[in-house]
């Protein structure tokens, strides 16, 4: 109870609504690793069905899909489970070269539960996990979903967007603007450069391991270079954008990285903020260049910070 916020964020005043979803299946239907943004009650009405939880701080590890992705919010190491050996996971680790399923038991410290007819498991909002079918016998549950503080949060995080730049502004400094905005947003105590580039590395680069979506690597990194290059080039010959709208876009960034900060824990404000910085990014420059803009962070911050000397 500590960890989700106290006994108070079990029945926040602001959110009377309940979602109340029917579950049925058979073996071996599971659900992806996952999480959803509400506490989740579940209680299990006929047959078995298994779980295994991870804390919201694993979320950094598993590799959840970018915000745009159909996907998003879900893992994408493909988990099973060894035979005889309910309390070990494995996954498919041609898509994460180095990880072996002993390392991601060590590493995520997965929580095993079987849950009986008549039995009821609490997931905390944020709390991954995937569930599984266990019998031919059709199994049936009911959850019942609610809201949190967190999402009260994350609500009032997506009302500080940037603010709007004159129409006679060119590309270079909208992409300047975003830039400083971007540096800004980022947790104070976190290096802005090595926060863009974890996030890079744990959303977009398995993409390039992932047969279900044939032909999506090659798409997003077909423009990159030259996308790149654009934005570069762009930003250090950017001259028009004033002081005024340079601190106006700094001070919207810097009240949404308070805004983060009153999460529940860091590892949900680490989650919710990779996702909004996904989203201003696409918002300002389009879907389409929120890949290049990642992957070359460290050489756009460079131009800009040479822009804003001069």
């Amino acid at each position: 109870v500590k960890e989700v916020g106290g006994i108070t964020s079990l029945h926040p005043a602001w959110v009377p609504e309940r979602e109340v979803n029917l579950w049925m299946a058979t073996a071996p239907v599971h659900t992806p690793l996952h999480f959803d943004l509400t506490h989740n009650m579940y209680v299990q009405i006929r047959s078995q069905k298994r779980f295994t939880l991870f804390h919201p701080s694993n979320g950094s590890k598993v590799h959840i899909y970018p915000r745009l992705h159909p996907s998003s919010r879900q893992s994408q190491m493909k988990f099973f489970y060894h035979p005889n050996e309910t309390d070990k996971i494995g996954f498919d680790a041609r898509n994460f070269p180095g990880l072996s399923d002993m390392n991601a038991n060590k590493l995520l410290k997965p929580m095993h539960v079987t849950l009986e007819p008549g039995d009821v498991l609490f997931i905390p909002g944020f709390y991954l996990h995937h569930v599984s079918a266990l019998e031919q016998d059709m199994s049936m549950s009911l959850s019942v979903s609610f809201g949190t503080n967190d999402i009260k949060t994350r609500e009032q995080l997506h009302d500080l967007l940037p603010p709007n730049l004159s129409e006679d502004y060119y590309l270079e400094d909208v992409i300047a603007a975003l830039t400083l905005y971007v540096v800004n947003i980022v947790p104070a105590e976190r290096d802005p450069v090595a926060y863009i580039q974890e996030l890079f590395q744990q959303r977009y680069e398995p993409l390039k391991y992932d047969d279900a979506a044939e032909g999506l690597w090659a798409w997003l990194t077909s423009g990159s270079n030259i996308d790149v290059d654009t934005m570069i080039s762009a930003v250090q010959n950017s001259a028009e954008l004033s002081k005024q709208d340079m601190t106006n876009w700094i001070h919207k960034a810097r009240d949404a990285r308070y805004r983060a900060s009153t999460f529940t824990t860091s590892s949900v404000r680490d989650l919710e903020l990779g996702s909004f910085i996904e989203d201003v990014i696409s918002l300002v420059l389009g879907p389409g260049r929120v890949f290049p803009f990642l992957q070359n962070f460290k050489e756009i911050v460079g131009a800009t910070e040479e822009m804003t000397k001069r």
